[in-house]
C-alpha cells in the first residue's frame, strides 16, 4: 500500500563573500556598507552584530547597509550577517573597529600611495588613511584627543584648523606655508614645535599662528616664523595658560608676538629672538606681560632692536654674538710663524658657553691655549677644554656659577696661538671657524640664547719664493759685497733679510708673495732700485751693474768725487777698505779709479731692469 510523507523544499541559505570596507575607526560617522555574496533576495536584510540595519537590494549578489555611528563608538569586531525572509542566516563575516590612533604620522611624499597601503614598510605607521597621511589637517582629523602628529620634513600649505585637544604638533623641521594662518588654534592643551612657519609669498595678510580666545594651555617652542604680512603669533584675546619659548620670529609685516587680551594662569614668554620685525616685538594690547630674557635684535634691547609696547617687561634681555678673530690685523702668518686666535662674544645676560673651534691640522699646530684671566668669560669656574690636533677641533664649554654676575658686553672665551705649518704653494688659505652647530648659550635659569651670529676668519699663510740674480761691479773683478735688501711687501709687509753677494756677485734670499722695492747696494758705487712682484716659484732678477765713482757716498757721481780721486793721484799704494776713492779696490788710486767716476759724472743711480 502506498503511504505519502511531507517534503518541505527550501531554498539555499544566503552566502556572504565581501564587506566594503572592512574595517572602521571607533568614532567614525555613519556610513553605507557594502555586502557582497550569494543568495540574496530583495527582502533580504543586513545585520550588525544580530541587529538589523536599514538595507538596500541592487542585486542577487549584493546589497547596502547603513551602519550607524553608535555602531562605531567603540573599538572592537562587529559579525555581519546577512537574514533573508524564509528566515535562514548566512555566515558572518568580521567587521574590525579599530581604536583611534594616538600617534599618527604625516609625508608628502605618501600622497600617491593605495588607501590602507603600509606605507613606510617598517617604519611607525602603518595603514594611509588611518594612522598615516600625506595631509597634516586629516591627520588631525583622525588622531585622538592628547595624541601626537609627526610630520615628516618637507613643506605644507598653511591653513590648518587645531581643533582638537592635547594636541601634539611635531614638525620635525617642516615648512608650513603661506596661504591663510599656518595654523588657527581653537582647541585646549594644543603644542606647535620644531618647525619653519614661512609666510613668503601669502597674500591674504595672515599671521603665522591664529589663536582663538578663550583657548587654554598653549606651547610654541623651537619654531622660526618669518614673512608673515601681519604677526608671528596672533592671539584674538585673552587665554589660560601660556608657553611661547625658543622661538626665532622675526621679518613679519606686523607684530612678533601679539596679545589682543591679557593672558592668565601660567605665563611663560622667553628664550625668544624677535628681530626685525614691522611692529613690535611683543605687544600686549591689553594687560600687562613680564617677558624677561629674550632678545630683541641688539645687544642693547628693545631701545635699539624690536621695540615692545609699554605693557611689556623685557628686562633683563638677552643677546649673543660670537666670532673668532685673528689677532692683530691683517689676518696673515707666513710659513712657521706664530699667530694668534681669539673667540669672542658679545652679549647680555650670558651665564654659559659652549663650542668647537675648528681648525686645519695640515696647515696650523696648537702652541698653546689661554681661556682664563682678566677680560675672559669664565669665572671660579675653570673651563672644560678638549681638542683633537690630528682632527683640528677643540671644545670649549664653561659656565658662571650662582653669585658671579651674568656677562652684559663683551668678554673672551679662548685665545689659541696657532704655528703655521711648511706650505707647498706660495700660499695658501686656511678657515679657522666656530662650528655654528655646537654653539650653545645659556643665561640665567638655563635659558637658551640664539646667537645673533657666529663668524669664523680666514688665515692667509704666506709661503715663501727663492729671489735670486747676479751683481756686477763696474771696474772690479770681485764682486762681493754688494747688499741686497728686498724691504718689506707693499701688502703683507713681510721684510726678508738683507743678503750680501759672493765673489761671483751671486745672492739668492726667500720672500712671501708680494710687491717689493728691491734697492742693491755698494759702498762708491751708484745704487739700483727697481720693484718687483714675488709671485711663486723662484724668480730669477736681470743681472744689474753697480756704477762706479760715488766717493763721498752722497748717491750722485759729481765734482766732489772727481777732486776726491784726482788729489790722490801719482801717490803711493793705499789701504783700499779705508780709501773711499779706490773704487776698483786695487790698493791704488789712479787713473782708473779716475776715468770710472768721469765716465758716470752726473748720474744719481745705476740703471736696472729686472
Amino acid at each position: 500500500v502506498a503511504t505519502s510523507a511531507p517534503f518541505d523544499v527550501r531554498a539555499l541559505p544566503p552566502v556572504l563573500a565581501g564587506l566594503s570596507p572592512d574595517h572602521a575607526t571607533a568614532g567614525s560617522s555613519p556610513f553605507s556598507l557594502a555586502v557582497t555574496g550569494s543568495g540574496l533576495v530583495p527582502e533580504s536584510r543586513v545585520r550588525w552584530n544580530g541587529a538589523t540595519r536599514p538595507t538596500t537590494y541592487t542585486a542577487a549578489t549584493a546589497l547596502v547597509a547603513q551602519v550607524e555611528a553608535a555602531d562605531l563608538a567603540a573599538p572592537g569586531t562587529a559579525a555581519v550577517t546577512v537574514l533573508n525572509p524564509d528566515g535562514q542566516v548566512s555566515n558572518a563575516l568580521t567587521f574590525t573597529i579599530r581604536p583611534q590612533p594616538t600617534e599618527v604620522w604625516v609625508d608628502a611624499g605618501w600622497a600617491g600611495v593605495a588607501a590602507d597601503a603600509d606605507p613606510d614598510g617598517d617604519g611607525p605607521a602603518t595603514h594611509l588613511g588611518y594612522d598615516a597621511f600625506a595631509d597634516p589637517q586629516a591627520a588631525m582629523a583622525a588622531v585622538a584627543r592628547g595624541g601626537a602628529i609627526h610630520i615628516a620634513p618637507g613643506a605644507y600649505a598653511g591653513g590648518l584648523v587645531v581643533s582638537t585637544d592635547g594636541l601634539t604638533i611635531d614638525l620635525n623641521g617642516a615648512i608650513v606655508g603661506a596661504g591663510s594662518p599656518a595654523f588657527t588654534v581653537t582647541a585646549d592643551d594644543v603644542t606647535i614645535e620644531d618647525g619653519l612657519l614661512d609666510g613668503t609669498g601669502d597674500g591674504t595678510g595672515a599671521s603665522a599662528i591664529v589663536v582663538a580666545a578663550g583657548v587654554s594651555r598653549l606651547w610654541v617652542h623651537d619654531c622660526e616664523i618669518k614673512n608673515w604680512p601681519a604677526d608671528g603669533i596672533h592671539l584674538e584675546g585673552a587665554v589660560d595658560g601660556l608657553k611661547v619659548m625658543d622661538n626665532d620670529i622675526h621679518d613679519n609685516g606686523g607684530d612678533g608676538i601679539e596679545l589682543g587680551g591679557a593672558p592668565t594662569g601660567t605665563v611663560v614668554v622667553t628664550g625668544n629672538r624677535l628681530h626685525d620685525n614691522a611692529g613690535y616685538g611683543i605687544h600686549a594690547v591689553s594687560g600687562n606681560l613680564t617677558a624677561a630674557y629674550n632678545d630683541w635684535g641688539h645687544i642693547d634691547g628693545p631701545a635699539a632692536g624690536d621695540g615692545v609696547s609699554g605693557a611689556v617687561d623685557f628686562d633683563p634681555w638677552l643677546f649673543g654674538q660670537l666670532a673668532a678673530d685673528v689677532v692683530p690685523e691683517p689676518a696673515q702668518a707666513h710659513e712657521g710663524e706664530a699667530v694668534d686666535v681669539e673667540v669672542r662674544v658679545s652679549a647680555a645676560s650670558l651665564t654659559g658657553a659652549q663650542f668647537t673651534l675648528a681648525y686645519d691640522p695640515a696647515l696650523l699646530q696648537v702652541l698653546d691655549v689661554t681661556a682664563t684671566g682678566t677680560g675672559y668669560f669664565a669665572g671660579a669656574l675653570a673651563p672644560e677644554l678638549t681638542r683633537d690636533d690630528a682632527s683640528g677641533w677643540l671644545r670649549y664649554s664653561a659656565a658662571r656659577q650662582a653669585g658671579e654676575t651674568p656677562l652684559v658686553g663683551q668678554a673672551t672665551l679662548l685665545r689659541v696661538r696657532f704655528q703655521t705649518r711648511p706650505i707647498a704653494a706660495s700660499q695658501a688659505t686656511t678657515t679657522i671657524a666656530v662650528d655654528p652647530a655646537t654653539v650653545g648659550l645659556a643665561a640665567p635659569g638655563g635659558v637658551r640664547i640664539f646667537p645673533q651670529s657666529v663668524t669664523g676668519e680666514a688665515l692667509t699663510i704666506l709661503g715663501s719664493s727663492e729671489v735670486r740674480g747676479v751683481v756686477r761691479l763696474q771696474g772690479r773683478g770681485d764682486w762681493s759685497g754688494a747688499r741686497v735688501d728686498a724691504g718689506p711687501g707693499t701688502t703683507y709687509g713681510a721684510d726678508p733679510d738683507p743678503v750680501t753677494t759672493d765673489a761671483w756677485g751671486r745672492y739668492a734670499f726667500a720672500a712671501t708673495d708680494d710687491h717689493y722695492a728691491i734697492t742693491v747696494a755698494m759702498a762708491r758705487y751708484l745704487s739700483a732700485r727697481s720693484e718687483v712682484d714675488v709671485t711663486g716659484g723662484s724668480l730669477a732678477l736681470a743681472t744689474v751693474e753697480l756704477l762706479g765713482g760715488d766717493v763721498d757716498g752722497n748717491g750722485r757721481v759729481a765734482i766732489g768725487d772727481i777732486t776726491a780721486i784726482s788729489g790722490l793721484l801719482f801717490g803711493s799704494a793705499v789701504d783700499a777698505a779705508a780709501t773711499p776713492a779706490d773704487i776698483n779696490y786695487d790698493g791704488w788710486v789712479d787713473i782708473l779709479d779716475l776715468a770710472l767716476a768721469a765716465g758716470n759724472y752726473g748720474l744719481s743711480g745705476s740703471p736696472w731692469v729686472p
